[in-house]
């Protein structure tokens, strides 16, 4: 007799199995009272009835959950970053923790997510200042340094705190002289970067942020507090795409040539950049190619014809004091570029560039008015922009001859009359100098310690020291660090002003037996530091390298194959 074929148990179709059976792929047969299936039942497992294949697909295909998903996972990476700031902020040595710095105001509802950095001390509300008192320091101490943005004598500071707060939490940081505090507003600013540049859904990229993120790089000293240069240059690149994300490097765009992809399309309505968004273009241009002339490991925002248009505009309105100043500053900074190019990428004799980069120098200072060419701060430009064309001469094995001894001494000149020039900004005003103006003192230090020791057979090294001694030199910087450091007070303890000067008393410890013909005197005068002293300093504190790395000749023989009493040969 044939056996009954509906006792036969029959397996679910395909993309029906339970949840038990579909992970483990295993054939599900539902049971005949409708409970579970077999395999269920004989594991004494609970029997989940499955989704359906399609349902699956078609969950996985539907945009609108893909979009929870991804929002999801970014709160998760934001409470994350948060989460390990807040973590990193913390020190043991830490008593009270004081209240938070404030938030920037922002509507976002995402600003919730991101911890508040906390003070790394608990004393430092004593160091904080009025509203009036931050804005009254910085326009007066600091801006004329690097004038990228203009502060109209009757600027509000509550105003401005609540218009733009990225702009004024960025120059509250530029002027506290409180390093603590100082440490602590540059975490946040670089959380809040971050935030609105990659984590927002609608990234906000308007003129506050950029002219916020200028200021922090110009008077944050991130790379000396933090000892990581290469920090600077990676924000710096963040500042020249904000530039490309604003278009201010290219005329405004009257018609756009995208179909809108978003709800709020680029609007192309031909509109002039403003006079501060043009300031913001040439003052990015002027720090992307300082950081590529130190590091070396970005390229310099290109100029472009419109960049001209720029700071023609600011010379003809001239609406801030320090406008013409500026657009000197800025043309100066281009011929540094162009010997950066003519350094990397000519094998020609320098002798055929000299003369006509020197040519574009003296034009400039032709055209500086009367008032100008005595001003000390853009004196300092000019020398910083000679001293790197005469640089081709120190760094390369030039043809002998009178021409080059005359280039030599002419370069010793102009060495001797920049750090004179240098020296005689007043000490009150060292807390609020700018990162511009720091590389230069150390291109100075830098030429002059090559001129000291340059091993040539028509070059009098004895002649240099009568004029300049480095060591003097460095003595009176260290000093006058020092000074300023008193005016200041405890606040800046561990702040850029004290790692500078720490950085230049072991530079000037490393080089003594360096230089030729050192007196026993001078040299037991001076806490002369043995070498492998240095050297650990050198690998454990990033900050000489962001000191000295402008040249790579010196950084080669600083940092690689570092021998006492070795010379350095030009």
């Amino acid at each position: 007799m044939p056996p009954d074929r509906r006792s036969v148990p029959t397996a679910n179709s395909y993309g029906k199995a339970c949840s038990e059976c579909a992970r483990s792929k295993c054939k599900c047969v539902p049971k005949p009272d409708g409970g579970a299936c077999e395999r269920c039942d004989r594991l004494k497992k609970v029997c989940v009835p499955g989704q359906s294949s399609r349902a699956r697909q078609a969950q996985r295909n539907n945009p609108i959950a893909r979009l929870d998903q991804l929002e999801g996972k970014l709160d998760s990476i934001v409470s994350i970053l948060g989460s390990n700031a807040s973590l990193g902020a913390q020190s043991p040595a830490v008593g009270t923790p004081s209240p938070p710095i404030p938030s920037f105001g922002t509507s976002r509802s995402r600003d919730a997510s991101v911890v508040p950095v906390p003070y790394p001390t608990g004393t430092l509300t004593a160091y904080e200042l009025a509203p009036e008192q931050y804005l009254n320091y910085f326009s007066t101490h600091c801006l004329k340094y690097f004038p990228i943005i203009h502060l109209p004598p009757d600027t509000d500071a509550q105003q401005l705190r609540q218009t733009r707060p990225f702009l004024w939490i960025c120059i509250v940081a530029a002027a506290s002289q409180s390093s603590h505090h100082k440490m602590a507003l540059g975490e946040k600013i670089k959380q809040e970067v971050t935030r609105r540049m990659f984590l927002d859904n609608h990234p906000s990229i308007k003129i506050d942020l950029l002219l916020g993120l200028l200021i922090f790089l110009a008077w944050g000293h991130n790379q000396i507090l933090n000892s990581n240069p290469a920090q600077l240059a990676r924000f710096t690149q963040l500042a020249t795409t904000m530039v490309f994300d604003l278009r201010l490097n290219k005329p405004p765009q009257e018609e756009s040539n995208m179909l809108p992809v978003s709800q709020r399309p680029f609007a192309a309505n031909g509109q002039p950049h403003s006079l501060e968004e043009r300031r913001a273009v040439l003052g990015c241009f002027v720090l992307s190619s300082i950081v590529s002339v130190y590091f070396g490991h970005i390229d310099p925002l290109q100029w472009t014809p419109y960049m001209d248009e720029c700071a023609v505009a600011l010379l003809r309105t001239q609406e801030s004091p320090y406008d013409e100043m500026f657009v000197h500053q800025v043309r100066l900074q281009r011929i540094v570029g162009e010997v950066e190019n003519v350094r990397e990428a000519s094998t020609a004799s320098p002798d055929f560039y000299l003369k006509f980069l020197q040519q574009k120098v003296d034009e400039i200072k032709v055209n500086m008015p009367a008032q100008l060419q005595q001003n000390r701060i853009l004196s300092a430009t000019v020398y910083y922009t000679e001293l790197s064309i005469f640089g081709l001469i120190l760094s390369r094995k030039a043809p002998p001859g009178f021409q080059r001894l005359e280039y030599l001494y002419a370069c010793l000149n102009t060495v001797q009359a920049a750090t004179n020039n240098f020296l005689a900004i007043p000490v009150s005003d060292y807390p609020g100098i700018s990162c511009p103006v720091f590389t230069q003192i150390v291109r100075y230090i830098i030429v002059l310690y090559k001129l000291s020791t340059l091993n040539d057979p028509v070059w009098d090294l004895n002649l240099v020291r009568t004029n300049i001694d480095v060591v003097q030199v460095i003595d009176q910087v260290i000093r006058n660090i020092e000074q300023a450091m008193a005016e200041v007070g405890d606040q800046c303890a561990g702040g850029s002003l004290e790692r500078a000067r720490d950085i230049f008393a072991k530079f000037k410890s490393w080089s003594l037996p360096n230089l030729p013909a050192t007196t026993e005197a001078l040299r037991a005068s001076t806490n002369v530091a043995e070498e492998g002293d240095f050297t650990q300093i050198a690998q454990s504190n990033v900050l000489l390298d962001a000191l000295f790395s402008e040249d790579w000749w010196l950084k080669d023989n600083l940092f690689y194959g570092l021998q006492v009493g070795g010379n350095m040969d030009g």
